[in-house]
Parts: structure tokens; C-alpha cells; sequence
């Protein structure tokens, strides 16, 4: 849906154009990006701006001449003006405030700037409880969750292991010395600081009842999970194939989709050459059976014909005269 949003910010590139005195803008896209080729080919009616709508920087062109409407072009995402959000500062600031404990519930741990907080907490002889979704994507980070263990700290997971499948756990909160409690949409990733995410505080003792509940059925951690390095440099071999500075849960998840597709179609083409083979064999039995049939007709033809032959052409043996006893009249 396009939304109208005033310039707020311009680039310096762009001061010459004065953006300020144009009034309406069309933001369709909260990705942005652009080259210098790009810059230098709307140079004259181009302006990178930040919005009122809380989107990341846009480059914009004019629809026409002279007019003050415009239309969001898209580009490959490469960085260049990136917004980032200041909520992975904010959480830093919440866990070094901590002097007792520190309970977190996230669908994906893998900012280890936060994750080095927690340890340190943790050294500090915090009680450090941590409850992560089971994706796949948290292996990447085994070797701090399992620091984390060894230090007497707690990381659990809970749920399915695919987003798809229902069941999967999508908390984004933590709380602080049982005092406050924080959630939004914010998962604790790298990706997430420059996305567009909320982090706001919520009722504590909520939070405290959900989080104990789902914990209490949680499991730990490497359950299920026999070779953590193995699966770590698999992300990472995917990373690289995917060529993606990180790897992302929707990113990895379509490349699990698309494997899962493949492998799909590679079963039912096993399946159905299973099936031929099955006919073939069944049509080579049926031809065998029919061909033993025709083996012994023909032997018992012959071998009738034999007999027939052999009757026709055998001697005739010789037919005792039956005689009968003289007929008396004697009596007649």
C-alpha cells in the first residue's frame, strides 16, 4: 500500500535539490538501497530521504516533470545509506544493569555481542536462564551457548523446529531482576538492527508466569543434536552458496524449502521407477508362467500325437472266435 510521508532528513549528496520544499513523497518499499551509478542517474530530480512512516532510507524519483510526486525505485540491498535501530544498545544497557538475573525468550539467538553480555553476566554469578526456538539456525552459536552451560547458566529450547509447522516459539522479551520486562518484534540477531522493530516494556509478572511455564517444558538445548559442528559448518557452506554476508531464518528457511521440493521430487521419481521395475518384474513373471504353460501343452501335444501315431501303426491282435453252444429244439 503506497503511504504519503514527508522528507525528514536529506542526504548531503542531495542538498542541492532541496528537498525540503517537496511535499508529498510515495514510499512503496522499507528496503533501499543504491549505487553511485544509481545516484549519478537520478542525480537531477533524486533525493534519499528519511520518513515520517519510521522506513528506512528511500531512493525516490520524480513521475513527472517538474511535479512533487514521486515513486520508490527499488534496488539490490548493498547497504549504502542503511538506517540502523538503536534497540541492540538498549538491550546491552538492560543486561548490564541487572544484578540478580536475567531471563530471555527468543526465536533466535546469534548477536554475540549480546550472547558475551550474557557470559559475562553469568561470571558475575547472575542466574542466566535463556529459552531459544529449536530452528536450526541457533547452532551457529553452540560454542556460547555451551560456555554459557558449563558456567551454570540455563539454555533451553522449546517447540517445533520449523516456523511452518506450528508449534514454534515466537517470544521476543526478557526481563530484568524480576523488576521489569521488555518485548517487541526485536529477535536478538544481527540482521535485526537494521530492521524496522519495536522493544517496549510490559507487565513483569506476565512475562514471569509465560516464561516459567514454557521453560518448565522445555528442553535442553543439545537435545537431539549429536553433532553441533557439523551442523554449523553446513549454515555455512549454505551462507556462502547463498552468498549472504548472514544468514537469515526466512533465507535459510526457503533454502530448506527448496531442498525439501528437490528431495520430494527425487522421492517420487524413485517411487515411480520402483513402480516400472515392479510392472516389469510382474510382466516378466506373467511372460515366464506363460511360456512354461506353452512348454507343457506342447509336450503333452506331442506326446499325444505319440500316442496316436503309435496306435495307428501298432499290430492288430488277433480276435478269438467266440463260439456258441448248439441251439436245442428239443423242446420247442
Amino acid at each position: 500500500m503506497l503511504a504519503e510521508a514527508k522528507p525528514l532528513f536529506l542526504h548531503s549528496s542531495f542538498e542541492k535539490l532541496k528537498a525540503s520544499t517537496f511535499s508529498k513523497f510515495y514510499i512503496y518499499s522499507c528496503s533501499l538501497c543504491c549505487t553511485q551509478e544509481v545516484i549519478d542517474q537520478y542525480c537531477q530530480k533524486a533525493v534519499i530521504a528519511y520518513c515520517e512512516t519510521g522506513l528506512q532510507y528511500s531512493l525516490v524519483v520524480p513521475l513527472l516533470h517538474n511535479q512533487y510526486y514521486f515513486k520508490i525505485k527499488s534496488f539490490p540491498m548493498l547497504g549504502l545509506f542503511k538506517r540502523t535501530n538503536s534497540i541492540q544498545s538498549e538491550i546491552l544497557s538492560d543486561l548490564q544493569s541487572a544484578k540478580k538475573s536475567i531471563k530471555v525468550a527468543v526465536s533466535w539467538l546469534t548477536d554475540t555481542s549480546l550472547i558475551q553480555e550474557l557470559i559475562k553476566k553469568r561470571r558475575q554469578g547472575l542466574d542466566v536462564k535463556i529459552l531459544v526456538s529449536a530452528n536450526e539456525l541457533n547452532v551457529i552459536r553452540f560454542e556460547l551457548f555451551r560456555e554459557i552451560q558449563h558456567l551454570g547458566g540455563f539454555v533451553q529450547k522449546w517447540g517445533n523446529e520449523e516456523t511452518s509447522e506450528g508449534g514454534f516459539m515466537h517470544f521476543k522479551f526478557y526481563i530484568i531482576d524480576d523488576s521489569f520486562a521488555k518485548s517487541g518484534s526485536y529477535n536478538w540477531s544481527i540482521n535485526a538492527t537494521s530492521n524496522a522493530e519495536a522493544l517496549d516494556k510490559v507487565d513483569v509478572f506476565k512475562k514471569i508466569k509465560e516464561f516459567q511455564a514454557y521453560f518448565s517444558e522445555s528442553v535442553d538445548f543439545f537435545a537431539a543434536i549429536s553433532n553441533p559442528e557439523r551442523k554449523r559448518d553446513e549454515l555455512e557452506l549454505i551462507r556462502k552458496e547463498k552468498h549472504q554476508d548472514v544468514l537469515t531464518p526466512e533465507i535459510l528457511q526457503a533454502y530448506r524449502n527448496t531442498q525439501k521440493a528437490f528431495q520430494q521430487h527425487e522421492e517420487k521419481i524413485r517411487l515411480e521407477n520402483e513402480r516400472i521395475d515392479r510392472v516389469r518384474q510382474d510382466l516378466a513373471r506373467q511372460q515366464e508362467q506363460l511360456k512354461t504353460v506353452q512348454e507343457r501343452m506342447a509336450r503333452e501335444e506331442a506326446e499325444r500325437r505319440e500316442k496316436e501315431k503309435n496306435a495307428q501303426y501298432a499290430p492288430k491282435k488277433d480276435v478269438k472266435e467266440v463260439v456258441l453252444p448248439p441251439t436245442s429244439y428239443a423242446n420247442g
